[in-house]
């Protein structure tokens, strides 16, 4: 699979942002798809995570939900151990998590 431009990348988490009426700051964006490292859906899958931890997408909620470049995840349960141990740890507020 082709590897899509970080200002592809960009203008899409910025358009999902805007359009799920998401908070969010163009550096914390540029810092997701640094760690994505060309991978969209790892950036989609970071942008989901920080999500849940912070309800917004600013360098201290990129900073707060401990993601990692993806190169230091090595597998999917990895990640998922990750989003999962921020959410627990963090708390979102969202009743169905409780």
């Amino acid at each position: 699979m082709p590897l899509i431009s970080n200002a592809q990348q960009t203008s899409v988490v910025q358009r999902i942002c805007q359009k799920q009426g998401i908070p969010c700051d163009t550096t914390a964006i540029g810092t997701l798809v640094d760690l994505g490292q060309g991978d969209i859906r790892y950036v989609l899958n970071s942008l989901q995570a920080v999500v849940l931890v912070a309800g917004k997408v600013t360098d201290e909620s990129v900073r707060e939900a401990g993601l990692t470049s993806k190169e230091s995840v090595h597998n999917l349960d990895d990640f998922w151990r990750l989003l999962f141990l921020c959410h627990r740890d963090r708390g979102s507020g969202r009743k169905e998590w409780e």
